[in-house]
């Protein structure tokens, strides 16, 4: 009898959900130099679905493409691989601007309380899977040159550039007192730095797959279907690689990367308009 009371007492409730995202990221810089993410604009769209429980309680469940990322800005002395003659790295001055766009397929399940009939807040958690990982910017090393970056973390090789990509001419002083000229590319790739050693099969992406975190929100119903929201979410886990996320300070005596053993997060901020019935 209870079981089927409880059955008779649900009401079910489909919809879409789409709009605006300004995702960050959030976790530690590098010192003596200026390193900031800045918040990224980016959309998120899906469906959503409703078991209401009552007048103010109800469980909820979402399936939504959501695009997180930065704005990154690194500025300080950094350094860039040559490998030409007896010098393997330059260091200058490094400005770095870098667009970060990662979509995920996110899936969000939340508590919906309804204190008033247009008013609803949520809250609850979302797991999400990476699905496309990409970036553009600028590097621009001192005087000597300047290099575009087109980077696909899930499909650039290293060494990899774009498609097209032509190249440039750079001098690189020697220990002697004389420059060798070499040739890099004018649009770089995710891990064009690195060799087959530093970034293989077993190495992975730059970012990791998969994302959990807690979300939470304000929902205004304009009439019984049509709604405005704005929700926060707030990542748990470390979205970047350990064995990928290299400092841009400097390298070790022996010319290997250093490797940043930081915690990285994602920070978003939705605006959405939804329809639910």
């Amino acid at each position: 009898m209870f079981g089927t009371i409880i059955s008779y007492s649900q009401d079910y409730h489909f919809g879409i959900r789409a709009g605006l995202n300004y995702a960050t990221f959030q976790g530690p810089v590098e010192e003596g130099v200026v390193e900031t993410n800045d918040l990224n604009n980016g959309f998120h769209f899906g469906i959503v679905g409703m078991m209401r429980f009552n007048d103010y309680f109800a469980l909820g469940a979402e399936i939504l493409y959501n695009q997180y990322g930065t704005n990154y800005l690194y500025e300080g002395e950094s350094y860039y691989k040559f490998n030409v003659g007896e010098v393997d790295f330059l260091y200058e001055n490094v400005k770095l601007n870098l667009d970060v766009s990662n979509s995920y397929i996110n899936v969000p399940i939340q508590i919906h309380f309804n204190p008033i009939k247009k008013l609803e807040f949520v809250a609850g958690a979302y797991f999400g899977f990476l699905v496309s990982p990409v970036a553009g910017g600028r590097l621009e090393f001192g005087s000597k040159f300047y290099q575009n970056l087109e980077y696909n973390y899930y499909s650039d090789k290293a060494g990899s550039v774009p498609f097209g990509s032509k190249t440039i001419n750079v001098l690189v002083p020697q220990p002697d007192g004389s420059d060798e000229i070499t040739q890099i590319a004018k649009t770089a790739g995710a891990y064009y730095q690195y060799n087959t050693d530093q970034f293989n099969s077993d190495t992975g992406s730059y970012y990791n797959w998969f994302d959990l975190g807690v979300t939470g929100g304000i929902q205004y119903f304009i009439n019984s279907s049509l709604y405005a929201g704005v929700k926060v979410e707030y990542g748990f886990l470390d979205v970047t690689n350990d064995k990928l996320d290299r400092s841009l300070k400097a390298v070790d005596e022996e010319g290997n990367f250093i490797l940043r053993d930081d915690h990285d997060t994602n920070l978003n901020f939705q605006i959405s308009l939804g329809f639910r019935f």
